[in-house]
């Protein structure tokens, strides 16, 4: 009975993250199919591929001056308008601050958060805070595991100690919950 139970936790091993992982792209699969209206052609995958060949012609038109030129017009648009500028512009640097040209998150850092040595591993966000009156301390993002949410504190250089290792690493070493190992 004990070799059958463990034979049954290790199929459950391989088999769910596959499942799931399947499971998840199906269901974006069909959502795009659904949301560009191509349902009825019944050619799975014709959603992403739609989908992805819409971002690489996007950036292909506003990377030209003509293009850039539109998206400054956009921009300063959205800029004015209330309520939806806070939503794009956070956003915006969201996405920027995972594959912008300006990555923010390359700095990961070791922040003592509790007494007794209890630390937090994060990012720096912002090493310059002179806009808040906070002189001597630097902005820390701490990604949550298994979400992509997180917490931003705001900590004294001195509580800080640099990472040394790859940012990619460490954020798949936080977003695992220290599952997956560092290299």
């Amino acid at each position: 009975m004990h070799k059958l139970i463990t034979y049954f936790l290790k199929g459950l091993l391989i088999l769910l993250p596959i499942g799931l992982t399947s499971y998840i792209i199906i269901r974006i699969v069909t959502w795009l199919n659904a949301l560009l209206n191509i349902g009825n052609l019944k050619i799975p995958g014709l959603g992403i591929l739609i989908a992805l060949g819409i971002v690489v012609l996007t950036g292909i038109l506003f990377s030209g001056i003509f293009g850039s030129a539109l998206f400054n017009f956009f921009e300063k648009f959205i800029s004015k308008t209330p309520f939806v500028n806070i939503i794009y512009t956070s956003l915006k640097d969201l996405m920027e601050a995972f594959v912008g040209e300006k990555k923010k998150f390359t700095e990961p850092v070791l922040v003592e958060l509790y007494p007794g040595g209890v630390s937090g591993l994060g990012f720096v966000t912002r090493d310059d805070l002179k806009e808040l009156n906070a002189k001597e301390k630097v902005a820390v993002y701490f990604p949550y595991s298994y979400s992509v949410a997180g917490q931003l504190l705001i900590v004294p250089k001195d509580k800080i100690q640099m990472v040394d290792a790859n940012a990619t690493e460490v954020m798949r070493f936080l977003i695992s919950a220290g599952i997956t190992g560092l290299q």
